[in-house]
């Protein structure tokens, strides 16, 4: 029998451009379905990044998306943070297929851009809103550099649930990171910054949790312990997740 012919590379590259094309529409659909809360009743796949406080969830994230985000020795990420990375910008509906059914061309490349955007799930609380929502957070950005800037300034707008998040757009953090921390409404929150990442060359959502704490600078603020550790765990039980385990090379794995 015959081997089975090796496809040509302009077949390769058409199955390829098709699973690509595919793999936006499908990722587009689950970022929808998230943006509109479908999350908190279906089990969506979700690409998890977890572990314990600065162990380098972030570094890792940054690795893989190419954007950096806020990172420091102590407690940085306070929120859930949702990077969505897409090749191009979503199509409009029925620009997948020419008139005659064939598939669209590729289109062309994208320049590189990043949104933010503020999901909220969860009232000041912690108990879940009636209804999801996100909204947009300060203009859509082009130079990586100011990414993690802006996305400090996200999480502090979710952090300070009673004031209007545009007042954050453009806050002026002082030299004392830890000052300004203790004057948030909350040290931790469920509510989510929403990254949309253009241009990015891949289509991948990812999911960086809050670091596993064990202990709290202010009494008044120990609840955040179990909060976080039911975080990780609400996110990781779910069936259809990947999880990403970040750990630290600075200690023995049996310690971890």
């Amino acid at each position: 029998m015959a081997p089975h012919p090796v496809p040509h590379a302009a077949a390769a590259d058409a199955i390829g451009g098709a699973y690509a094309r595919r793999a936006r529409r499908l990722l587009e659909l689950v970022n929808a379905l998230r943006g509109a809360g479908a999350h908190m009743d279906i089990d969506l796949p979700t690409v998890v990044v977890c572990g314990n406080q600065s162990v380098g969830k972030s570094s890792l994230i940054e690795a893989v998306c190419g954007i950096e985000l806020p990172r420091s020795d102590g407690t940085c990420t306070r929120c859930v943070t949702e990077v969505r990375l897409a090749e191009h910008p979503p199509a409009p509906p029925g620009a997948g297929a020419d008139a005659a059914g064939a598939a669209a061309a590729p289109p062309p490349a994208t320049p590189w851009s990043c949104t933010l955007r503020l999901r909220f799930e969860f009232d000041g609380h912690g108990r879940p809103l009636p209804a999801v929502r996100e909204v947009p957070f300060g203009p859509p950005l082009a130079d990586r550099a100011l990414v993690p800037l802006a996305v400090r300034r996200a999480q502090k707008a979710l952090l300070n649930p009673s004031t209007d998040p545009a007042r954050f757009e453009a806050h002026a953090f002082g030299d004392d990171g830890a000052d300004d921390a203790r004057a948030n409404e909350l040290a931790f929150t469920r509510n989510v910054v929403c990254l949309d990442v253009v241009g990015a060359g891949v289509n991948l959502a990812l999911v960086d949790l809050p670091g596993i704490i064990r202990s709290v600078d202010r009494k008044e603020d120990a609840g955040s312990i179990e909060m976080i550790q039911d975080l990780v765990r609400t996110y990781i039980a779910r069936e259809r997740t990947i999880i990403v385990a970040a750990i630290t090379c600075k200690d023995e794995i049996e310690n971890q």
